[in-house]
């Protein structure tokens, strides 16, 4: 698969999960405005609202957190790094991305591991297969994985380009 090919199919799934996120954001505030109101105003809170906020609230970070692989806006130590010369940034930059790489096929394998152990389980308030709720794991694994292969390929801008 060429840069050009990787990069555009990337650049569809990012604005994808942008868009999702976006969603998961304005549901998540639309039920916990819902759920303070009807605490306070009506004193008849629903029970699933905090539930399913919660889960989304978790959704939300983790599919962030791979947006912030995708555009290089996690911390990092640049003021140290910017001060080296270009090879020795382009290493640690590689370095970093296969060190993260690693990391989302850790969150495949043990987020696969822990679906199939959650499944059977369901959510108290909701009835829901708490595997579900899990299956954020393997996908935001997945997704920094290839966000990763990504910038190890040049496909992306470098976060220390510049």
């Amino acid at each position: 698969m060429g840069k050009g090919l990787l990069h555009g199919a990337l650049e569809r799934l990012t604005r994808g999960i942008q868009h999702l996120t976006s969603l998961l954001l304005a549901v998540m505030t639309g039920l916990i405005t819902w759920q303070v109101f009807a605490r306070y105003a009506l004193n008849r809170p629903p029970s699933w609202t905090e539930e399913i906020a919660l889960y989304m609230m978790v959704w939300l970070g983790l599919l962030g957190a791979s947006l912030g692989v995708r555009e290089g806006i996690h911390i990092g130590v640049e003021m140290f790094v910017a001060r080296l010369p270009r090879e020795a940034q382009q290493a640690i930059e590689r370095l970093v991305h296969l060190t993260i790489g690693a990391f989302g096929f850790h969150l495949i394998w043990e987020g696969i591991a822990l679906c199939a152990l959650a499944w059977e389980q369901t959510s108290p308030a909701t009835g829901i297969p708490v595997g579900w709720v899990y299956t954020v794991l393997p996908l935001s694994g997945l997704l920094i994985l290839l966000y990763s292969v990504e910038r190890l390929a040049g496909a992306a801008p470098s976060p220390f380009a510049g």
